[in-house]
């Protein structure tokens, strides 16, 4: 699963990797909004410009290769938030299958055409509960680790199936519990691990590759999502003699959630309302109204809380709904929500945020969108608000930065500008 390769030497002072852990967070809540502007301009732009060329153009492939690209930027910025629990989780009841076969061709493309990828689905699957985000992530990674231990080819198999866990096999493997469990099994032909090398598979920061080539996060973030959920990571791996990783997951008995229609998942809504985009950032800003603009709806634009009220008081026309930056210099977006719907109690308010440090402030009325954005998800949680019959509606209990914690963000974003 990885090459064996020595590159990192398990630090022995708790204390040091108590400093560790401390500056990963501090990392992760720093960098995942200004890195999470830039995916969210390079995904948007992506977005229009492949609408425009259409599947058979010349350039198209070109352009999937840069989305492509901006999508492996968010999943890393994912594993910082996830490992350190401030990523935004949606788990619902989900069938493993479609998950895994939905992003095949993407694995593909990411190990490389020297290394055969097979996907096999048990065709009777019990149902887990999780965000698919988080399932698509876990792959990934554990496809990397498989194709970084295979550099010159090999074959990798992925499959589900499901396991039973007796009372003898959980006290082995604590704190698993005896149970029925849905797995996702990675197997690879690659040059495998030793004893000592597996013993510290799941630590922060611990990689086997040589410096530069891995961060050393992924299995630390996997094994992290896993035991959130419930679960167990179980790894069976010898020298030259490949790796196989067991992912077991809790079987529910609950009903799966309900589809998006494949229209909401392939075709953006279209609209003729008016909205204010409230965004500090220039690139975010434009790619963002240049979305809205191409589905019809007329696009108000502020860069910052100030000037957001200057338009409202400007307008005395019906302003729809309200697109704002969680964190921006000076007025944070949250207390321009409160400001501005003094005189505009109805207005729909949408937060976009690609800041980290979460807690719950539901009773405001919101709904969320962490960043990076896509067009198509971005259009129909647009349309969703517009076409509520209250303000509010689908965003009843939103995770978003506290007005303390927003403020505090927001001065100190202000003052990167300013340097």
């Amino acid at each position: 699963m990885m090459s064996v390769t020595p590159g990192y030497a398990p630090a022995t002072d708790a204390r040091r990797e108590a400093h560790k852990l401390e500056a990963l967070g501090r990392l992760a809540g720093g960098v995942a909004h200004d890195f999470n502007n830039l995916l969210t301009a390079v995904r948007l732009y992506c977005d229009l410009l492949l609408a425009g060329l259409g599947p058979d153009h010349a350039l198209w492939r070109h352009a999937e290769e840069i989305r492509l690209a901006s999508d492996r930027g968010a999943a890393l910025i994912q594993q910082l938030l996830a490992f350190e629990r401030k990523q935004v989780a949606e788990p619902k009841v989900l069938a493993l299958n479609p998950v895994l076969t939905g992003i095949q061709s993407m694995l593909t493309r990411l190990i490389g055409e020297h290394i055969n990828l097979s996907v096999r689905c048990s065709p009777k699957l019990g149902n887990v509960k999780a965000d698919p985000f988080q399932i698509e992530q876990l792959a990934v990674n554990l496809a990397l680790n498989a194709r970084d231990a295979m550099p010159q080819g090999g074959s990798l198999v992925i499959r589900t199936i499901e396991l039973h866990v007796d009372a003898k096999q959980a006290r082995r493997r604590p704190p698993l519990r005896p149970g029925h469990y849905v797995t996702i099994e990675i197997t690879d032909s690659g040059s495998g691990m030793d004893a000592k090398t597996r013993s510290h598979l799941f630590e922060p920061f611990f990689t086997t590759k040589a410096n530069g080539r891995g961060h050393g996060l992924g299995l630390a973030t996997a094994n992290e999502i896993v035991t959130h959920l419930g679960g167990a990571i179980w790894v069976d791996s010898h020298i030259g003699k490949g790796t196989r990783v067991r992912v077991l997951l809790p079987r529910v008995q609950a009903k799966l959630a309900i589809e998006l229609p494949r229209a909401r998942r392939e075709a953006a809504p279209r609209g003729s309302e008016t909205l204010l985009l409230v965004e500090d950032d220039s690139a975010v800003r434009d790619s963002v109204s240049g979305v809205l603009r191409q589905c019809g709806y007329d696009v108000l634009t502020a860069s910052s809380g100030k000037d957001a009220l200057r338009v409202s008081r400007r307008r005395p026309a019906p302003i729809h709904l309200l697109l704002v930056d969680v964190v921006m210099p000076g007025m944070s977006g949250l207390e321009l929500v409160t400001r501005i719907r003094q005189s505009r109690p109805q207005m729909r308010v949408l937060c976009i945020s690609g800041y980290g440090k979460q807690i719950n402030v539901g009773p405001i009325g919101v709904a969320l969108l962490p960043k990076p954005l896509s067009a198509i998800p971005l259009a129909w949680k647009v349309r969703e608000l517009l076409d509520a019959e209250e303000p509010g509606i689908g965003g009843a209990a939103v995770v978003l930065p506290d007005a303390q914690t927003a403020a505090t963000a927001s001065k100190n974003h202000n003052r990167r500008k300013t340097c």
